[in-house]
């Protein structure tokens, strides 16, 4: 395996350790965000910690560091690596953010760094971000069921890979795409399983 490649996956899966949701909390109230609510870092659970504002702050950060740590591949390849590199810096930022090894393991549940991910993959094809929009309105197709637009939307992005392989053409790429929508949704399955297999 390129060395330069196993550097900037290790890079972007320690940015992915940046939490500003816990940061913020420690800074202004102390303690431990994940002592309440979800028991989670992210930018939900920072609202309930700090007031709603935060939440769009944290949601910010967090976009902004996965968008920065998926285009690590343009510095260290001089924007000739192949669109596998970007993809697997995204499941590592994601990684990070979910298992940060530096909160021992115990993150956020990955929706900021997964939008910032395929925001900042624009940056290869502007059409990239937009293979999460049809999924993601597929999804809203379940709300009769009542179990909520979120939930919803994350059953949808199920067919997001297929959108970005129809896109880019590459099936390797696409089946990363696919372990990025499974990580998301495993670290929401205890939402699926309160959402659907609770009476």
């Amino acid at each position: 395996m390129d060395v330069t490649l196993v550097v900037i996956l290790a890079i972007a899966y320690l940015v992915g350790n940046i939490s500003p949701g816990w940061l913020l909390v420690r800074l202004r109230r102390g303690g431990d965000v994940r002592q309440q609510g979800s028991g989670g870092t992210g930018a939900t659970n920072t609202a309930r910690a700090l007031g709603r504002w935060w939440f769009y702050v944290v949601l910010a950060l967090d976009i902004l560091k996965a968008a920065c740590a998926v285009n690590l591949p343009w510095l260290a390849f001089d924007g000739r690596a192949p669109l596998t590199y970007f993809l697997a810096c995204g499941i590592a930022v994601i990684t990070g953010h979910i298992w940060p090894v530096l909160l021992g393991f115990r993150g956020g549940k990955g929706v900021g760094p997964f939008l910032g991910v395929w925001l900042g993959m624009g940056s290869l094809c502007w059409l990239y971000p937009f293979t999460l929009l049809g999924p993601i309105l597929a999804g809203l197709f379940f709300l009769p069921l009542r179990k909520g637009a979120f939930m919803c939307a994350l059953c949808g992005l199920m067919g997001q890979p297929l959108c970005f392989w129809l896109v880019s053409k590459n099936a390797l790429a696409a089946a990363l795409a696919a372990v990025i929508v499974l990580l998301i949704q495993f670290a929401h399955r205890s939402n699926f399983k309160n959402a659907f297999c609770q009476k």
